[in-house]
């Protein structure tokens, strides 16, 4: 077991709730989704679910505004038919589906880090309760056109709607790599 002190990381939930509004620019908010995307995605693609993926278990350094993914405790290896045989994730971030036995992990894992990212986003707490009910007030929102596909695609309610998380980075990365415009619509 490997352990690690974090003295200069502070949890997302800490940093984005206590960043001044005028520091939390689209630029900020972009690179840690794109973090948390990234370290996820990577997960995801070796067939590991983290369980319980939350707003305090994503570490920030506020000076570097690096992400580390903290707490894998509960993580699984999912086996090929992608099912976790307990409820995974924090109950504010756990998807809507009454199914938590049988579900597809990783779709489950993907509302999770919707919410977060969400929450990112908008720089408040987005719960599974909240989200059912924030589409129109998101829409009303200036955000990134691709950024607003992955959120909607992250937090589909029917879990076989649902993006995958490669899918999102490479929605995000088209737009950051291709030069095309991160102006909001």
């Amino acid at each position: 077991m490997c352990y690690e002190l974090f003295l200069d990381y502070v949890t997302l939930k800490e940093y984005i709730f206590d960043l001044a509004p005028e520091e939390w620019t689209y630029k900020t908010y972009q690179s840690i989704i794109s973090q948390i995307l990234k370290a996820m995605s990577y997960c995801h693609s070796i067939s590991v679910v983290h369980g319980d993926i939350s707003l305090t278990n994503i570490m920030i350094s506020p000076q570097e505004k690096t992400i580390k993914i903290i707490d894998f405790g509960t993580s699984k290896i999912i086996s090929e038919d992608n099912t976790a045989y307990s409820p995974i994730g924090d109950l504010d971030f756990r998807p809507p589906d009454n199914k938590f036995f049988f579900l597809d992990a990783f779709a489950a894992e993907c509302w999770s880090v919707g919410l977060i990212l969400l929450s990112v986003a908008l720089k408040e707490k987005i719960t599974t309760k909240r989200a059912k009910k924030i589409w129109t007030f998101i829409e009303e929102r200036t955000l990134q056109k691709n950024l607003l596909k992955v959120l909607k695609g992250l937090t589909c309610i029917q879990s076989e709607e649902r993006l995958n998380l490669a899918s999102c980075l490479t929605l995000l990365e088209e737009t950051e790599f291709k030069g095309i415009s991160f102006e909001k619509y």
